[in-house]
């Protein structure tokens, strides 16, 4: 009789189990998830072929004006963000009210043969 009634109420947990993972699956899991804030990416011409870069590295970028920006590393200069860029980050660093010259960026595509490599800022704008 023992082993009756639990194979009787296993089988009626199974289709409680079973009904309660589906209706987990169901649910629109993505429904409070955040925006995307990092999807601001700028392109740099590397200058010093001699630096040992890899993907995920953090960098910096000097601003010395709207047009003029440098990349370092290890404080020494690396390359420079195209000046179409620079123009997009300088408007950036203005409406997030950013007032240092020194901003911290992630390496996310490693130089190609002509030299241009891509960086997004460590922390993401709060104004896009």
């Amino acid at each position: 009789m023992g082993l009756d009634f639990m194979r009787d109420k296993g089988a009626a947990f199974e289709v409680r189990r079973d009904a309660s993972r589906n209706q987990e699956f169901d649910m629109d899991l993505l429904r409070n998830a955040q925006p995307d804030l990092s999807g601001q990416i700028f392109q740099c011409h590397l200058t010093d072929n001699g630096a040992a870069l890899v993907k995920g590295l953090r960098l910096l970028i000097r601003v010395f004006s709207e047009s003029e920006m440098k990349v370092s590393q290890n404080g020494q200069e690396i390359g420079a963000i195209q000046f179409e860029d620079a123009a997009r980050l300088a408007a950036f660093i203005k409406s997030n009210n950013v007032h240092t010259g020194i901003m911290t960026v992630l390496l996310t595509d490693l130089p190609d043969i002509s030299g241009n490599f891509s960086v997004r800022p460590f922390k993401p704008f709060k104004n896009q």
